[in-house]
Order: C-alpha cells, then structure tokens, then sequence
C-alpha cells in the first residue's frame, strides 16, 4: 500500500525538482546580468577605470562621431547578452519532457496525470 502511494506522488517529485532546477538557472542568468551591470557601474564610478568599451572618437569640422555609436552598442548588449541568457536557460532540457518520465505524466481515462 505505502509503495502504491509512494509512486503516486512521483510526478509531484518530478515537477518540483524541474521547477526548483528551472529556477536555479533563472537565479544564475540573473546573477550573471546583476554582475554585468557592476562592471559597468564600476567603469563608471572608477576615475582610474579604463571603461568596458573600445570607441573610435574621429573629429571633423563641426562633427565629432563615436564609432560604434550608442544605438549599435545597446542593440549588441541586448541581442548577443540579454537575448544569449534568456536563450541559453530557455533551451535547457526540462525534466518533465525527459523520455524516462513520460509514463509519470500520461493521462489516465479520468483525465488525472
């Protein structure tokens, strides 16, 4: 009998241990933007800092560009850091697709997992 409601609540085991390894993950993709965003805090607030950034600085008569400029540079922090951590947490395996637990998750004729 005990066995019997044991394996009854695997599943709820499954999902909780997806849910918990799901939001270690987040946690490290959070820490790694916490830790970006305090290297360039401390670029910023260090007089002796050589900054994050190699910027071109060319003067002509009455203009003076930055090359990359400050779009380029937010676009590229956005697409290749943001979107990179968000898609490296999004495309890991989930527990709950495993092939081994798929027979935990199948619906019974009653509709309960």
């Amino acid at each position: 009998k005990r066995c019997v409601e044991e394996s009854a609540m695997l599943p709820t085991l499954v999902r909780l241990a997806d849910f918990m390894l799901t939001e270690a993950l987040v946690g490290m993709g959070q820490n790694n933007m916490n830790a970006l965003m305090s290297l360039f805090a401390a670029s910023t607030e260090d007089p002796k800092s050589k900054g994050v950034f190699v910027t071109t600085v060319a003067f002509a008569h009455d203009l003076t560009t930055f090359t990359p400029n400050a779009d380029v540079m937010m676009k590229a922090l956005d697409v290749s850091v943001t979107q990179g951590v968000v898609a490296a947490v999004g495309s890991v395996p989930r527990l709950v697709h495993n092939r081994a637990f798929a027979p935990l998750f199948e619906q019974t004729p009653d509709g309960e997992p």
